[in-house]
């Protein structure tokens, strides 16, 4: 429905990858641009507001903070979305293997990214359990009891994920992998080949 009302255009921002919707979390009261399609206002103050944003199996693991500490509750999601979706890659190159990727799609997304730009929406991953993403990306190494508390759902490496064309399914996720046979996080099949070339330890 957002895409509809925004002739295609994900939502692009610094940090929208977890501000898309929910509360305001621990004290970032940024708006949500998704909360209104749910019936919720722009700015959420309590847990209680967003629930649909909560995954019942939230227990932490955020790097840097306290391993307790919800992802709901610091966030105001539980969920994250594929930061190559969501706009220009504020985070820099992941890696300087990776470098040549992270710049082209970054370019490519200064001007926004419409769906009708985006390829094979059933292998494209568009949203997580929060740890799906320090997963996959080569700089995030996490230390492993909070990788491991991030593992909602007690299987190794592996998280609840929807894909663009909004099927879901439960999936190991490859550290530092771009593509793999069942998943791709890469929006633009033109650059696959440079996607495999740069992946992986």
């Amino acid at each position: 429905m957002y895409l509809d009302d925004n002739e295609g255009y994900f939502y692009q921002a610094i940090n929208a990858n977890l501000n898309y919707g929910g509360w305001k979390g621990d004290g970032n009261p940024s708006p949500r641009p998704l909360n209104s399609y749910l019936n919720l206002a722009p700015i959420l103050e309590t847990e209680n507001e967003a629930k649909v944003f909560c995954c019942p199996s939230d227990r932490g693991g955020i790097p840097r903070y306290a391993i307790t500490v919800k992802v709901y509750q610091h966030f105001g999601t539980s969920y994250q979305t594929n930061l190559f979706l969501v706009g220009e890659n504020k985070y820099g190159p992941f890696s300087d293997k990776t470098k040549p990727l992270d710049e082209e799609i970054s370019k490519r997304l200064l001007n926004g990214l419409n769906r009708n730009k985006v390829n094979n929406p059933s292998r494209l991953l568009l949203i997580g359990d929060y740890g799906w993403i320090n997963q996959w990306m080569p700089e995030k190494n996490v230390a492993q009891e909070w990788k491991e508390r991030a593992e909602w759902h007690g299987r190794a490496d592996s998280h609840n994920l929807a894909f663009l064309d909004s099927h879901c399914q439960f999936l190991t996720i490859q550290k530092s992998f771009y593509i793999t046979d069942q998943y791709t996080v890469v929006p633009f099949e033109d650059l696959y080949s440079l996607a495999r070339q740069v992946q992986g330890p």
